[in-house]
């Protein structure tokens, strides 16, 4: 085998372990769906996770409760984890 596909093989091999080690099985917050999540989420592995955020420096969300929002309920109902709050799903203080 060449050097040159070795080198791709093994920058494959990073790649996918890089993905499978980003997801934390339990950061995510419901099922794909066609392969698609709410905004501000990834599908991966069937799951959905949060999407993550490049935050600049002292530069925080001024509104806590809008950026705990994970997308709408969806007749009347949100994932595993999660309560329905004027039509937006919230993360359960309960969990």
């Amino acid at each position: 085998m060449s050097s040159s596909k070795v080198a791709l093989c093994a920058f494959i091999l990073i790649i996918s372990a890089v993905c499978v080690l980003t997801f934390d099985k339990k950061s995510a917050v419901g099922p794909c769906i066609l392969g698609r999540c709410q905004p501000g989420h990834v599908c991966s592995n069937g799951e959905c996770y949060p999407k993550m955020k490049d935050y600049k420096a002292g530069g925080v969300d001024s509104d806590v409760k809008a950026s705990n929002v994970i997308g709408p309920c969806v007749n009347g109902l949100c994932p595993k984890g999660h309560e329905c709050v004027s039509n937006k799903c919230y993360k359960s203080m309960l969990s």
